[in-house]
């Protein structure tokens, strides 16, 4: 009996033992996984709310009165750079919900330097634009309208075969722009690209430029900007073919006159008949008169 308490006693206090190393490793392990996990909250936190720099690409709007005015020699384009918190400045760069602008309803026609100005950021944000401003002209609003001028090259056609006149839906171009860039405009031209040693009709989107005396270009906004123009190219007629047309030409010609001298025909046949009764009515006369002159009554 003593033998049995004193084995049992042996493997109560190994379980003991065990039990408590057991305990030891948990609690070190619990212990090390809370200061690791609050260690990288920390390290987060401390990550959001740090300061960080960005430089990004905005357009630029006009605050202006397009229906009168046209604005031009400004960046249609700048960058800005932005320092705030992380966090910010990270939303900031996703969604890009700020605007750049140049603020001119205050300025009359002719040519200025005005500063860009955002709209859209926070206080907390600070922000650098490049570049700070910049030199514009407003000058009054003009729309006219021109006819389409087609500029091609008629010799890139095939040997044998010819162009036609151009065929498109749109004849006429809207110009607007300032009035003195109207007022240059001598022509809007369609350039329309033929490829070599073209037999077939030609189909084409072509841009529409604006263009003064000397050809160069104005700087106008032009509706439609682009057309789809339609060329067509035939065979021309050989030279056989043209005499085989002429020949049967001829002939028929022939043949009306021959059918004119048909007709003509019986009309003589007639007079001579009519000239061969005159004959014979002078005839009987004659012999109606006696060798003294005197008229025979015939019994």
């Amino acid at each position: 009996m003593k033998k049995f308490f004193t084995k049992n006693f042996s493997y109560r206090l190994i379980a003991l033992v065990l039990a408590l190393l057991l305990f030891a490793y948990v609690k070190t392990d619990h212990l090390t996984s809370t200061r690791v996990s609050g260690t990288d909250a920390n390290q987060n936190k401390t990550a959001l709310m740090s300061t960080k720099t960005a430089t990004i690409t905005m357009p630029v709007d006009l605050d202006v009165d397009s229906s009168k005015y046209v604005v031009s020699g400004y960046q249609e384009r700048v960058k800005i750079t932005l320092t705030g918190s992380s966090a910010m400045i990270t939303t900031l760069t996703n969604t890009r919900n700020f605007k750049v602008y140049l603020a001119l309803q205050d300025y009359a026609p002719g040519k200025h330097t005005v500063k860009y100005q955002v709209e859209g950021l926070g206080k907390d944000i600070r922000y650098r634009i490049q570049p700070e401003k910049s030199k514009i002209t407003i000058a009054h609003r003009k729309t006219k309208k021109f006819e389409i001028r087609y500029r091609y090259d008629t010799n890139m056609v095939k040997k044998g075969y010819t162009m036609g006149n151009v065929k498109t839906s749109v004849t006429t171009v809207q110009a607007t722009g300032s009035a003195s860039e109207i007022d240059r405009i001598s022509q809007v031209v369609a350039d329309v690209n033929v490829p070599s040693d073209t037999a077939e009709d030609v189909s084409a989107r072509s841009v529409l430029q604006a263009l003064d005396s000397n050809g160069n270009i104005v700087n106008v906004v032009l509706t439609p900007q682009s057309i789809n123009v339609t060329i067509p190219v035939s065979k021309v007629k050989t030279e056989k073919a043209k005499e085989s047309s002429e020949a049967s030409s001829q002939a028929t010609s022939s043949s009306s006159s021959s059918e004119k001298s048909a007709s003509s025909a019986p009309s003589s046949s007639s007079e001579e008949s009519s000239s061969s009764s005159a004959s014979s009515d002078e005839s009987s006369s004659v012999d109606d008169t006696s060798s003294d002159g005197n008229p025979q009554l015939q019994q």
